[in-house]
């Protein structure tokens, strides 16, 4: 049992080693880069007369010896910092740290990212105000929540359990124990001066364990000098200390000042992640940086600073209607109706609850207000909205709004939240749909490369967002030069959002030894890579990438130098049929909505296109894994799909012009690597379009090669060439014949050309038509059947080869090569593509039977024992008598009798 429980054991070891080590990793992070201000004096915490006089604490929080180490010192860094791990035992998630108000804010940035992990944030709400109305609370709570969550929004309030953020609280508190629900990073910013029970939330830095008993009761909170608890259903919290000039630590006056300081710090950090998300070189905070929407509800004199900085730095600002103070303020700012007087006396009505104002106060505050007013009244409601939480849709509607209205003059951060608009499904919002007109066929289209890429990558379906872009006559975006560009994002993407897919399991067995050595998925998301494969899948893959004019020209340069082999960087340049490759792209990652927009974009080569999507399907889903079986249900279905848009557009294009038909499906395909339909339908396995009716019709013309007559007369043709030039045999040249050079111009009519001319286009019609070479290749094998049956039976000799056994050895050869004839009519871009048509073609039976000649041949000329040799031509003969069954089945698969049969039975079953 101690032997199979060790490896367990050095598991656990190893892991509390790991984790030991990030702890101390963070300290040493925060010792390094976060400080703490010192008390002017010792101002001894209440409660503690029966304690030591080295162990009593300051309200700082610091011990009496520790606090005569740093007096008189403004600030130092710390030797121990604060990381709790656990609050009020049912909450493990919890995470806190103690910050100054010098400190910068890239290392909280930084701090946040690494140790807290808060990443991939979409967007931060920053809520702010008093208590919500009751009427109004559940409505904000569920709105607010739906969001967080759709967004993927990190959440920054205030960390006491009071005003809005008890809401809040209240609300992540209960999504956090629903394992369901997924998790919001929510962080609260509480003054550190305040916080009464210092102790409690300290932790020995050696062992991260709390240093008093009492934490370890159930149902104890952190209070406030103001007797108000934090709020413990917060994933996080950030204490920022200030500094102070009085002698005393706490006093009842501070109290305003550090919340108002807390919210200024907060302000600080708010502006930087806005900054760092316009910065298109913050590699550092990239995935933490997002667009910043401040949330106000109400409002008193503290949020009034926080939230006129806030403007002025052109955040955006929601209002909460209907919640009073600050916010019923800016509501009302632009209403002609209202005067300032007005609602100045209404925000101090608001404000006087619980508390009386000086003089000097009020003026400041009134001169506060005005300043804000003039600022509403001269920028409009370019950086301020109004909610109304009645309305269903309004909350995500007007945060929309004003994050678009306040990033008008910052394309890349307007870039991000119109990926946002995509995320949030909100097409038909008035300021999406009125950027959208502004930029219609605009010459900064790289605008919404961003906004086209989320909108196909996604996984849910945002095929109106694709439409509305790309889809119209005077698109917003040159798809070409999106595709160009962007190409290798939409595999990269699709590769880190969906997870395992089939492209991830296929793609990596065509990798290069030097490029497995890199990272996977970017060496399977480049356009060299991606043309690589679809060559190995198509065999004929044509890859229509045009460079740039000096790329040609340094081409041409090198290519007069003989330098032909030079291979030259890649640049960014056009594609011949951009949607070919959306098309492609779709398919491969499983998005039928995406792949037939683009089948439909793509106006060129229809047929094809849909056949070439079976046929890519089909082989991808004999390359896969196995236990891909739900995405190989998928690529049936879509394939399916793809088919019936296939038969229904032959279908109608029969109806109306047959040679045109005939073009379509004999037609050489300029997009897909010379492949006609017909070839990629026959090498594609694709049976429901093989089995259509004009397919049948035409192959039928095809096989007959314009030989119109009956059975009977056929048989007459077949036996007396001759009545070729004669009225039995009559002509019905298909379409696509007569545009080969076979055939004269003005063959077919009337005095267009001579008796001669005609009889020999018509003996040359007979003899190419493939039912002709058919009867005439069976008739030379039975033949070569009866001369094989002669030479075993009759002209056999023990003693010597005779001349007869040497010409079937020679023929046998020849009926060998006869075998490859198919391999020109599929062409191949590689060796081993044209290797495996041979072994294909060549059936191993055949190729058996053919050495087992040779070698019966090579015994018979050097032993004298011929037993070896006659056992050899014995079962030579069987086998060539059994091929002649192989010659009825496909005479009957090249018509169409046996595929209509499966057609028939595949109908009658589904009736049935």
């Amino acid at each position: 049992m101690d032997n199979m429980a060790s490896p367990f054991r050095y598991q656990h070891q190893d892991n509390d080693i790991f984790q030991l080590k990030n702890r101390y990793d963070e300290l040493g992070f925060v010792a390094s880069n976060f400080n703490e201000f010192c008390c002017g004096r010792f101002d001894e915490e209440e409660g503690q007369e029966k304690k030591l006089a080295n162990t009593k604490i300051c309200k700082c929080g610091q011990t009496k010896p520790d606090h005569q180490k740093y007096q008189g010192c403004n600030k130092s860094t710390r030797e121990s910092v604060y990381c709790g791990r656990r609050w009020r035992n049912r909450l493990s998630s919890l995470r806190y740290v103690q910050v100054a108000s010098s400190d910068h804010q890239d290392k909280i940035l930084e701090y946040f990212l690494k140790y807290w992990k808060i990443k991939d944030a979409g967007l931060v709400l920053s809520v702010v105000g008093d208590e919500i109305p009751i009427k109004l609370m559940r409505s904000f709570q569920s709105k607010l929540v739906q969001f967080s969550r759709d967004a993927e929004a990190m959440v920054i309030t205030s960390g006491l359990d009071e005003g809005i953020t008890k809401s809040v609280n209240m609300v992540f508190s209960k999504m956090d124990q629903s394992y369901k629900q997924r998790k919001v990073p929510v962080i609260g910013l509480s003054p550190w001066n305040l916080i009464k029970d210092k102790p409690m939330l300290m932790a020995d830095p050696k062992t991260f364990k709390r240093s008093t008993r009492t934490q370890n009761k159930a149902g104890v909170d952190i209070m406030t000098r103001g007797n108000t608890r934090l709020c413990h259903g917060l994933g996080y919290h950030m204490f920022v200390d200030f500094p102070h000039d009085q002698h005393e630590y706490y006093t009842e006056g501070n109290v305003g000042k550090y919340i108002e300081n807390v919210m200024l710090y907060r302000h600080c950090i708010e502006k930087k992640l806005m900054e760092l998300n316009e910065d298109e070189h913050a590699e550092e905070h990239k995935q933490l940086s997002a667009p910043v929407v401040i949330v106000l509800a109400g409002g008193n004199e503290s949020t009034l600073t926080y939230i006129d900085r806030a403007l002025k730095a052109k955040l955006p600002v929601l209002v909460i209607k209907g919640t009073g103070g600050l916010a019923g303020f800016i509501a009302n700012a632009n209403n002609p109706n209202t005067e300032f007087e007005s609602l100045r006396e209404d925000f101090f009505q608001y404000i006087s609850v619980g508390k009386n104002y000086t003089k000097e106060e009020k003026t400041r505050v009134s001169c506060q207000l005005e300043q804000l007013l003039k600022k509403l009244q001269n920028d409009g409601e370019d950086c301020f909205a109004v909610c109304d939480l009645e309305k269903e849709a309004d909350f995500n509607n007007k945060i929309l709004t004003v994050l678009l209205n306040s990033s008008s003059e910052h394309p890349k951060r307007l870039s991000k939240i119109m990926s946002l608009a995509v995320e949030w499904n909100m097409l038909k919002n008035e300021q999406v749909q009125e950027l959208l007109t502004k930029h219609l066929d605009a010459s900064d289209t790289d605008l919404f490369h961003e906004t086209l890429l989320t909108a196909i990558t996604t996984q849910e379906k945002r095929l109106d967002w694709i439409e509305e872009l790309i889809g119209k006559e005077i698109a917003v975006v040159d798809f070409n030069n999106f595709i160009s560009k962007n190409l290798a994002q939409l595999y990269e993407r699709a590769c880190h959002d969906y997870g395992m897919t089939i492209w991830e399991d296929m793609a990596p067995l065509y990798l290069h030894r030097d490029e497995k050595e890199i990272d996977e998925v970017k060496a399977i998301s480049k356009r060299t890579f991606i043309v690589r494969v679809m060559k190995n899948l198509f065999d004929r893959y044509d890859d229509d990438f045009v460079a740039t004019e000096a790329e040609l020209q340094q081409k041409n340069a090198e290519v007069a130098e003989g330098n032909i082999r030079m291979l030259l960087p890649e640049r960014l340049g056009n594609y011949t049929y951009p949607y070919k490759h959306l098309l492609i792209w779709a398919v491969i990652f499983l998005r039928p909505d995406i792949a037939k927009f683009a089948w439909r974009m793509l106006r060129h080569e229809p047929l094809q296109s849909a056949i070439a999507m079976c046929h890519l399907m089909e082989i991808m889903k004999s390359q896969i894994d196995d236990r891909f079986q739900d995405e190989k249900k998928q690529l049936d279905e879509n394939k399916k799909m793809f088919e019936k848009l296939a038969i229904q557009l032959l279908s109608a294009c029969n109806v109306g012009d047959e040679n045109l038909t005939q073009l379509l499906l004999c037609g050489p395909s300029s997009m897909w690597g010379g492949l006609s339909a017909l070839q990629m339908a026959a090498s594609g396995n694709v049976t429901n379009f093989m089995a259509a009716q004009a397919v049948q019709k035409f192959m039928d013309d095809i096989w007959n090669g314009g030989v119109f007559v009956d059975v009977k007369r056929m048989v007459l043709l077949q036996v007396l060439p001759i009545l070729v030039a004669t009225p039995v045999m009559k002509v019905r040249v298909p379409y696509i014949l007569q545009k080969t050079d076979d055939l004269d111009e003005s063959y077919g009519r009337k005095g267009g050309s001579s008796f001669v001319k005609r009889t020999y286009q018509k003996f040359k019609l007979y003899f190419k038509s493939p039912r002709t070479k058919f009867f005439y290749h069976n008739l030379t094998y039975f033949v070569f059947l009866g001369v094989f049956v002669y030479m075993v039976l009759v002209d056999f000799k023990k003693e010597y080869i005779t001349t007869l056994e040497s010409v079937c050895l020679a023929w046998i050869l020849t009926l060998q090569l006869d075998e490859l004839y198919t391999v020109g009519i599929f062409p191949t871009a590689s060796w081993s593509a044209t290797i495996r048509d041979i072994i294909g073609l060549t059936t191993i039976v055949e190729s058996l039977n053919a050495l087992l000649f040779v070698l019966g041949y090579c015994v018979h000329q050097l032993e004298p024992d011929q037993t070896f040799t006659k056992i050899a031509y014995s079962i030579n003969l069987v086998i060539f008598q059994l091929k002649i069954f192989r010659a009825y089945v496909v005479d009957q698969t090249l018509g169409p009798q046996v595929v209509m049969v499966k057609e028939m039975v595949g109908r009658a079953a589904i009736v049935d």
